[in-house]
């Protein structure tokens, strides 16, 4: 099962990703820019510290966006994969089916959209806890949509 969100431009995408603030406590498995001259910012996200966190949080890379953006202009390439935070897995999950859900971020100057994914326990996962998954994004989705018609397209 898979969801992906499509943006028009990649102005749309930075924007969610701006507004979308549940998200930057989120821990960045990814974080890959590429340019069309071939330069590429691949960044170590593990996370060393000995605090029980695998990774660091989707805050602490969203500078280096706007920053290569700025250095090598357009098309880049932009490829991250986020993991929800344990607490919000639980909750969603609390029968323990999934072992994690992921939202990978993906623009290459044509294509921009946002996948949800999942990693499961077993076999026996069931549908309702991806489910809550999905509605989360959702509702996230459906409300930056209202904010960027607002704020952009008004």
């Amino acid at each position: 099962m898979s969801y992906k969100y499509y943006f028009n431009t990649y102005q749309e995408l930075l924007t969610f990703i701006a507004f979308g603030k549940d998200l930057w406590t989120w821990g960045c498995m990814s974080f890959i820019l590429s340019s069309s001259t071939g330069s590429t910012l691949n960044l170590d996200t593990s996370n060393n510290s000995g605090a029980g966190i695998d990774y660091i949080t989707f805050s602490n890379t969203i500078p280096y966006i706007s920053n290569y953006y700025n250095d090598n202009k357009m098309p880049i390439t932009m490829d991250v994969k986020l993991k929800c935070p344990e607490s919000f897995r639980a909750q969603a999950d609390p029968s323990n089916y999934y072992q994690a859900f992921f939202l990978n971020i993906f623009t290459n100057g044509s294509i921009n959209y946002l996948a949800l994914g999942y990693n499961e326990n077993g076999p026996e996962a069931v549908e309702a806890p991806f489910t809550v998954y999905v509605a989360y994004i959702q509702d996230m989705f459906d409300k930056w949509k209202t904010y960027y018609a607002t704020e952009y397209e008004s």
